[in-house]
């Protein structure tokens, strides 16, 4: 009837509507996909900040910095790189450094004796006094020595011993002539003579200089 054919053609109508839109959504949803965003467009134009490396950071370093941790890590490298450091002695403070060693060894083995013998610790003057009592012992081989050098007997004993050239002939390294000399006349063996005459230096060393 004409009712049921006027409502088949209202759902016919609806139908293609809803089909249309359908067909019109769709489109737009492809429009927007395929067109870019303008938000998108100013994005890149961006430059995008990376991170620093670490190989870059590492760069900036000082080199000053970079060297003394490796002398850090290196125990041989630290050793050497303190020593560039430190004031070198020269020859002259190498010998006066020895000679001054020597003398404290010497003053402590006088103590030593000192205290072995009379069961206490030896005066500055008693010590001295004990030097000059070795030293009147050793005459023989001073005269020795001055004949050696040439010297003149002076009038006391401290001024023989205090005679500039008879220290400066035992006074640092001692020529093996000299050695072999005293060796000789005194029938002592070289390492014997050679122990005699830096005992007899040591000991006069010790003594106060005439200022």
């Amino acid at each position: 009837n004409k009712e049921d054919e006027r409502l088949e053609a209202e759902s016919e109508g609806t139908t293609g509507s809803r089909a249309l839109f359908h067909e019109s959504e769709e489109e737009t949803e492809t429009e927007d996909i395929t067109k870019p965003s303008p938000l998108w467009r100013e994005a890149r134009h961006l430059e995008i900040q990376k991170p620093e490396s670490t190989l870059d950071l590492e760069l900036e370093t000082p080199l000053e910095q970079m060297e003394e941790q490796e002398v850090v890590d290196d125990p041989v490298r630290m050793y050497l790189h303190e020593i560039g450091r430190v004031h070198l002695l020269t020859a002259a403070e190498e010998k006066d450094l020895a000679r001054k060693m020597e003398e404290g060894i010497r003053i402590k083995e006088i103590k030593q004796g000192y205290l072995q013998r009379y069961g206490r610790d030896p005066s500055a003057t008693e010590i001295i006094i004990t030097i000059l009592l070795e030293l009147s012992q050793a005459s023989t081989t001073i005269h020795l020595l001055q004949e050696q050098l040439q010297l003149t007997p002076a009038a006391s004993f401290l001024e023989n011993i205090s005679n500039a050239k008879l220290r400066e002939s035992i006074d640092s390294e001692i020529r093996p002539q000299l050695i072999l000399a005293i060796a000789h006349q005194t029938d002592k063996s070289i390492p014997e003579a050679g122990q005699l005459l830096t005992e007899l230096a040591l000991n006069i060393n010790l003594l106060p200089r005439n200022r």
